[in-house]
């Protein structure tokens, strides 16, 4: 294999690698500071992700609960299918 071909390739494991360790991050003060900032920002449908990983580790924070509760609003709002999104909430209704 040729040096460009090892060096092609340790890139592009490093930037894949190192891309879903960003976007799985486990630490609840990232998780808040991201969620909420997309909260500001009404990108609901963004946020519900990381506001459901949130809730899993502050389960009796309100304002991670009513900050999830509206991005589940967002969600099911610009979902093209109401009854999926109504699905979609019921099955998430246990962080309530």
């Amino acid at each position: 294999m040729s040096l460009t071909r090892k060096l092609s390739l340790i890139l592009i494991l490093t930037f894949t690698l190192g891309s879903v360790g960003l976007a799985q991050s486990d630490d609840p003060a990232k998780l808040r500071t991201d969620a909420f900032k997309l909260i500001e920002e009404q990108k609901f449908t963004q946020a519900l992700p990381l506001l459901e990983r949130l809730a899993g580790f502050t389960p009796n924070d309100p304002d991670v609960q009513r900050n999830l509760a509206f991005a589940l609003l967002g969600q099911a709002t610009n979902s093209a299918d109401p009854a999926a999104a109504n699905n979609y909430a019921s099955g998430h209704a246990q962080h309530f």
